[in-house]
């Protein structure tokens, strides 16, 4: 009996920790490798067979696996170590049911850390499947393709940090948080019926798509199992709007206030000669350790006074600009509000949304009184939903990014469509004028096109939700390096 007891306790120990060691392996490699291939990375190709794993990737399996087996033999070694310390002392009878306590203790840490663990083997079979959906509805465009008009219009992009239609709701919220912006919707274009397609509901992914149309989705995971792809490598092989305007003649600027090199944002604009940049080091150069009030860098009251400035230096120019520019202040790790902002609501969360709401409004108003106004087509748009919790009466209700668009014609109408961020790409080209075939970039189409249908509304939601999900060859050759 006792000999059986000895081994269940061994086979109970054993068990633990290589589940406990595996995951902290992974987890410990995968974040300190954020470029491809990585571990899962490699995991995928060797589902479609090792012939198919780069030698980088078979280097990367053997030191993965041999590092476990390190591990896991150290692990045993300590076990042994403490019982026999244990032993020598007056807990010696408790031994056993204290080192169970201890491995058990840090399996649960361990669960713990890996959220949404029931569904990892679900998503990972998901991920596995090899499918053709996005090569074959990717449509590449080249500048060649791209007829601009006669007279070009700038383009001006203001990507809102979190916004979504939610804050404008007075009936979910008590409020509409975005009272200025909301009033400016509704004297100009939107497009309503934006969806939330997995792997856009990030900053990073979100511009990606905007600029590409694409879903810059992958099968490595950090922290999040199945989070979007941060190790993407860029330029991709397709150019983005900005490559498009500049190969036709246009000046291109981005300014944030955060560090291009979080998250290869650098990476994401190398297709784009002669673009000028504006980001944390340079605000923190010129204002000093003033200019980093946020965790990510610089807040969005030096964010616009450079937007402007940078903008007059481009419209003084003799080639029409597109700019861009990202907010900050409302991200959740953030609701970053100034001592001298108003705070006419209870929370710091809604004074935050009120506060952006009016210097987004000021910088458009501002827009609007320069002379290139004439000749400029404006748009807001939310990179993705509110990531914190939110107060709300109606949980269940779509939430979809805000978007607002201004052009010097004054065109004034509410397109309802079903589509997704990556088809923001297609029509910022379309909404200046450009003519491109079919109205379509990547897997993106313009929303200008009523003839042309979304992928969301030729095959719906769902699959598309889960097609991006699922391993394209074709498709990864097409798009990445």
């Amino acid at each position: 009996m006792k000999h059986l007891l000895r081994c269940g306790f061994w086979a109970l120990v054993s068990v633990q920790l290589l589940l406990a060691d595996f995951v902290l392996l992974v987890y410990s490699w995968v974040t300190v490798s954020f470029g491809r291939p990585n571990f899962w990375q490699s995991l995928l190709h060797m589902n479609q067979g090792p012939a198919t794993l780069s030698r980088a990737q078979w280097v990367l399996f053997g030191v993965c696996f041999a590092g476990f087996l390190l591990v896991v033999g150290l692990s045993v070694l300590l076990v042994r170590v403490v019982l026999r310390f244990l032993a020598t002392t007056r807990l010696r009878r408790l031994r056993y049911g204290i080192v169970l306590l201890l491995v058990s203790g840090g399996l649960a840490a361990v669960v713990l850390h890996v959220d949404r663990s029931w569904s990892i083997s679900k998503e990972l079979a998901v991920r596995f499947e090899p499918t053709t959906f996005l090569s074959d509805n990717f449509r590449p465009l080249a500048p060649a393709d791209v007829a601009f008009p006669a007279e070009k219009t700038n383009l001006v992009v203001i990507v809102a940090e979190s916004f979504e239609d939610t804050f404008t709701d007075e009936g979910r919220l008590g409020a509409n948080l975005l009272p200025r912006l909301t009033a400016m919707r509704d004297r100009g274009l939107s497009f309503r019926g934006q969806m939330p397609v997995f792997g856009l509901g990030c900053t990073r992914m979100a511009q990606c798509a905007m600029l590409y149309g694409i879903p810059s989705v992958s099968y490595s995971f950090v922290s999040n199992p199945f989070r979007e792809d941060f190790g993407r490598q860029f330029p991709c092989r397709i150019p983005s709007v900005l490559a498009l305007l500049s190969a036709g003649g246009y000046a291109t600027a981005y300014v944030q206030g955060g560090s291009m090199d979080f998250v290869d944002t650098r990476g994401m604009f190398e297709d784009v000669p002669g673009l000028f940049c504006f980001e944390r080091k340079d605000f923190e150069k010129k204002y000093g350790a003033q200019a980093l009030k946020i965790s990510f860098g610089a807040q969005d009251e030096l964010l616009f006074p450079e937007s402007k400035r940078i903008l007059s230096e481009l419209a003084s120019g003799d080639k029409p600009f597109a700019f861009m520019c990202k907010t900050v202040n409302t991200h959740n790790r953030c609701e970053y509000l100034p001592e001298d902002a108003p705070h006419p609501r209870g929370s710091t969360f809604e004074n935050v949304l009120l506060n952006c709401d009016g210097l987004v409004g000021d910088f458009l108003d501002w827009l609007a009184r320069q002379p290139f106004a004439d000749r400029t087509a404006v748009v807001v748009i939310g990179d993705h939903s509110y990531h914190g919790k939110i107060a709300d009466r109606n949980p269940s209700a779509p939430r979809r990014e805000f978007n607002l668009v201004i052009l010097p014609n004054g065109e004034r109408e509410v397109i309802e469509r079903q589509f997704a961020t990556f088809d923001w790409a297609p029509t910022f080209l379309e909404l200046i004028g450009c003519r491109i075939p079919e109205g379509r970039m990547g897997l993106g189409v313009s929303l200008l096109h009523p003839n042309a249908r979304t992928l969301l509304e030729r095959f719906g939601f769902e699959r598309v939700n889960l097609e991006v999900r699922r391993y394209d060859k074709a498709y990864e050759s097409l798009v990445y390096r």
